[in-house]
């Protein structure tokens, strides 16, 4: 696999495409501290659009990000595992839960956009997940 990238110019607030980067960036670009290098999987989404690292996808039911990386899973309930490498952080779940990107994943699972460019769209989810948390603790509490 031919490693591709993307990347987010924190100043314009914008987003770079791959051939953007290859025809007119050098090396002393990606020192910049305003630009966020992002991996592509090399694997699409079942609309064919490219999968890289920060994308928020829909998988079965799920909302999670596409990170790259050291991460820890529970492959059952007694057995921890340590991996590193594609991985997906999901959004509704609580607590905080990580699985590996997988095939299975893959093959239904949809873009619906990106930790940059949806930033707001992720705090307003957090919120309302943590307003939905609270809410059922005082349920339980009375």
């Amino acid at each position: 696999m031919k490693q591709r990238y993307r990347a987010w110019n924190k100043t314009e607030k914008n987003m770079i495409a791959w051939e953007k980067i290859k025809s007119e960036f050098t090396f002393e670009h990606f020192d910049d501290e305003n630009l966020e290098l992002m991996l592509s999987t090399g694997i699409e989404d079942k609309a064919g659009n490219e999968i890289f690292e920060g994308d928020i996808l829909i998988t079965n039911a799920h909302a999670s990000i596409v990170s790259f990386g050291k991460y820890t899973y529970f492959e059952d309930a007694d057995t921890e595992a340590t991996e590193v490498g594609f991985y997906l952080s999901y959004l509704n779940v609580s607590p905080a839960t990580y699985s590996p990107f997988e095939e299975f994943l893959w093959e239904k699972c949809q873009i619906i956009g990106n930790i940059h460019e949806n930033e707001l769209d992720l705090i307003m989810y957090e919120a309302w997940k943590f307003n939905e948390e609270m809410e059922h603790e005082n349920q339980n509490i009375k």
